[in-house]
């Protein structure tokens, strides 16, 4: 009888153990606390049913639920949460429960089956704030990188992933009973962002009449207006600092609207102790061409100031006083778009058959052949492309002019001309380019700074978009039969037979067989600032572009994905799929690359560890000898190897002076440059000599060059060595490294349970506490009866092998009745007589 308490207190065990783990999914709540903020973000809402989104990549449909397994099973089991389905066949890309995590941004790490040897596949959906977003908003695919089948990643913005906010009143009413409404200017996606130093380590994030939106850049504590984020080189220690609450509606103030975010934190100046304040003054301005940007004016230790020039500063009598032709006011935003400085004196700009137009903006030509009120005359016979007028107009791209009535065309009606003003660089001057010219229509485009109401930023601290800017020629890629003419942070830039919708960063076209465009169509607006998903992977979007075929109701628009490619250069966009009237596309280019760190292995190589990247600088001296620079009336001698017989010990040198040995080794794949930098020479006036040498990658120079003397100082001296010994060459990398995604982790099996909350941890100890008794118990019964416990041990065999028996029936339902099965049907210690091995097992 012993053995038969034993194996059904073993029973039970089981029975627990399967129970806890089965609870344990069972329990996953699908919210995540900021840590900084005490902030609950709770996503149950977004998971009331499936969400099935297109993947044109992989050429199947993936169906996805966030808080819960799908309700569907996928590849036979209900333990998936998101699932891809193709041609028949199911695979489990993300199983459940997800890890949740929270850093500045929501995050769900969904890891499924296996997916190559060293790696199973991994979903990583980032849950991004926007306020004004609608309950029923579906996550957006990321287009899947080439060498990185593996991975998938979405965006989703959703109001759920918002902090609590606070917001003021927006509006106040002057002594004359004029109204101002600030309201406008409220962010609900994305702050306004404002650089207080040149370096960008300083930068203030604003938002007006409302908390800023918590984001990776902004992650202040509380309710902030302002936010200031001070920058270091180390990633991980970036600071960012309350300048004041949301307290205080909007005033007047010496005639002047303004704001006042008060009671940040608290100011360290020992002469105030008082909060950290941020006052904001709006300026009536109704030329203002950036007034959607605030502007940094001054600071003290405790406040920063900031000035906004805005026509919403001004009240609307004045506004209607001031009102001129050849203006017109951006119906969303209250901007302003005023052309009028382009309209004294005329232009001339040619087709591309040498036809040349003559053109007056807002008003006619004077002194033309052309008949009296034309705006566009062709110059060849004299006839009106179109009558002026100054009726200034605006749509999603920017503002234009439609001039009318023309000359008659063969179809009877008459000609006319579209002079539409895009939005250029800055400080541009560019001149009116045809696009378009046919029998009855002129197409112009003008390529101006006036154009501009509000600049998408390319240039963030940490992705830095700007090197990929054209100005006189657009990116090129090829899909779906067609052609995307791209631009990054403008829109694309004016091609003479290519009328794409004006503004558009992202147009698509068709050619006829005669090779002439066709089908122009915008497929997104420069809108959006980037996103960062780690050191190496950028998404740039645009949005609401031409309408969808397919969904009229929706706009068409595109995705960039950048990522990095240490190995390249600015590379170019690649098409990648079209899905939901969303184009997505890849970039693999050097510049997301983060600059890392090396290490100097004797006896002279440069080794960068994450990337087993080496350089062997002994390939600059095919001889024995120093490299001698002469500079200021000086004789340096480098030899980056080194050695005591060298400037006694020192790398460079001059005279006597020894300019230190190496300390750092820095690989800046952004600039394809490696840079050695020797601290600790001979002294210098109480200090010591430093010296920093850059190798600067350059594919059509050997060694020959020799380094040069770019600058120096009366205790450091710095050069640069143009050379190909500096290209980074593509290897394999270190097995134990993973380059993409930052935020993927090569899994095992063991991986799907391991789950970092106090429920996971809970569970675990539970389990191991109940193991330990149950061997413990085991133990014991072994040693008081030795007999019964080989019995015992080999029908626990005989149990076990059963199970992977192919007749043997198992009943699903769930774990507490298989517990009472297995119990009920071994019987070893009631009352029948089930004594054979089979009849325990059941079989």
């Amino acid at each position: 009888m012993p053995q038969c308490r034993l194996y059904v207190s073993l029973s039970i065990l089981i029975a627990i153990l399967t129970q806890l783990v089965f609870s344990q999914k069972q329990n996953f709540t699908c919210h995540v606390t900021d840590s900084e903020h005490l902030h609950k973000h709770n996503f149950t809402e977004l998971s009331s049913s499936d969400i099935t989104i297109y993947d044109e990549s992989a050429d199947g449909n993936i169906t996805l639920r966030l808080c819960s397994p799908l309700s569907q099973t996928c590849a036979g089991s209900s333990d998936y949460s998101i699932c891809l389905r193709k041609h028949g066949t199911e695979i489990g890309l993300g199983k459940f429960p997800p890890l949740l995590q929270n850093n500045h941004t929501s995050m769900f790490t969904f890891t499924g089956d296996l997916c190559s040897n060293s790696k199973n596949y991994t979903v990583l959906i980032i849950m991004k704030c926007q306020e004004n977003a609608i309950d029923t908003t579906i996550p957006q695919l990321i287009p899947k990188a080439k060498y990185d089948h593996c991975s998938t990643y979405f965006i989703w913005y959703t109001k759920w992933a918002c902090n609590k906010p606070k917001n003021s009143n927006c509006t106040v009413v002057d002594e004359r009973n004029n109204l101002y409404d600030l309201s406008p200017l409220t962010a609900y996606k994305n702050n306004y962002v404002v650089y207080i130093d040149d370096k960008g380590n300083l930068v203030m994030n604003i938002n007006v009449c409302h908390s800023v939106i918590h984001e990776y850049g902004s992650a202040c504590y509380g309710t902030a207006g302002a936010c200031l984020a001070v920058y270091s080189n180390d990633s991980s220690n970036h600071e960012y600092i309350n300048y004041g609450e949301v307290n205080q509606a909007l005033t007047i103030n010496n005639g002047n609207l303004e704001i006042l975010y008060t009671h940040g934190h608290l100011c360290n100046d020992e002469t105030e102790h008082s909060y950290l304040w941020t006052n904001i003054t709006f300026i009536c301005d109704p030329e203002a061409t950036e007034y959607t940007q605030p502007m940094y004016k001054n600071n003290t230790s405790c406040n920063y100031e900031f000035v906004w020039k805005t026509s919403l500063a001004c009240n609307k009598t004045y506004l209607n006083e001031y009102a001129k032709k050849c203006k017109v006011t951006n119906p969303r935003t209250k901007y302003i778009y005023n052309m009028k400085a382009l309209s004294f004196g005329y232009v001339m700009t040619n087709t591309s058959d040498g036809t040349q137009y003559q053109l007056q903006i807002c008003g006619p030509l004077r002194n033309s052949k052309c008949p009296q009120g034309t705006g566009v005359c062709n110059t060849k016979d004299f006839v009106s492309a179109g009558m002026a007028n100054a009726n200034l107009m605006w749509r999603h791209g920017g503002p234009y002019l439609n001039y009318t009535n023309g000359v008659k065309c063969q179809n009877g009606r008459n000609h006319y001309t579209i002079i539409s003003f895009i939005c250029g660089p800055e400080e541009s001057t560019g001149l009116p380019i045809i696009v378009k010219n046919d029998s009855c229509s002129l197409i112009i485009y003008w390529y101006t700074n006036r154009a501009c109401e509000k600049r998408l930023r390319c240039g963030e601290k940490e992705t830095n978009l700007l090197p990929l800017v054209r100005t006189s020629k657009n990116y090129v890629a090829k899909g779906m039969g067609t052609e995307f003419h791209i631009n990054i942070c403008l829109g694309v830039i004016p091609t003479p037979g290519l009328a794409c919708p004006p503004g558009s960063a992202v147009c698509q076209a068709a050619r006829t067989s005669e090779g002439q465009y066709t089908n122009e169509t915008s497929l997104g607006y420069p809108d959006e600032t980037t996103i960062l998903l780690d050191k190496q992977n950028v998404i740039l979007n645009y949005s609401q572009g031409s309408p969808c075929p397919e969904n009229p109701l929706k706009n068409l628009s595109s995705s960039f994905k950048f990522s990095c490619n240490y190995y390249g250069d600015h590379g170019s966009p690649e098409f990648e799929n079209y899905s939901n009237c969303h184009f997505s596309f890849t970039w693999k280019t050097n510049i997301v690359c983060a600059t890392l760190v090396g290490v100097w292995v004797p006896p002279c190589t440069v080794k960068d560890t994450t990337h087993a990247n080496k350089v062997d600088l002994s390939l600059l001296y095919p001889k024995p000898v120093p490299r001698i620079v002469t500079g200021t009336g000086k004789n340096y001698s480098i030899n980056i190897c080194g050695g005591k017989e060298h400037c006694n010990g020192s790398a460079i040198c001059q005279g006597t002076n020894g300019y230190g040995t190496i300390t750092s080794v820095m690989f800046d794949y952004n600039s394809k440059a490696i840079k050695l930098v020797y601290r600790n020479g001979s002294t210098c006036s109480g200090d010591s000599y430093t010296s920093e040498l850059s190798l600067i990658c350059n594919d059509s120079v050997g060694i020959d060059s020799g380094p040069k003397l770019i600058l120096h100082g009366y205790c450091m001296a710095s050069f640069e060595w143009h050379t190909k010994i500096a290209c980074p060459e593509k290897v394999m990398l270190d097995s134990r490294t993973s380059t993409y995604p930052v935020y993927t982790t090569e899994t095992t099996p063991a991986r799907e349970s391991l789950q970092k909350n106090d429920a996971a941890v809970q569970t675990w100890a539970i389990v191991s506490a109940l193991l330990l008794v149950a061997v413990v118990l085991i133990a014991w019964f072994c040693m008081r009866n030795p007999r019964s416990c080989s019995d015992l041990r080999y029908r626990i065999n005989a149990i076990t092998a059963s199970r992977n028996h192919s007749t043997v029936q198992y009943s699903r339902v769930n774990t507490t009745e298989e517990a009472h099965l297995l119990l009920d049907t071994s019987d070893p210690c009631g009352d029948g007589e089930i004594d054979s091995d089979d009849e325990l097992l059941g079989v």
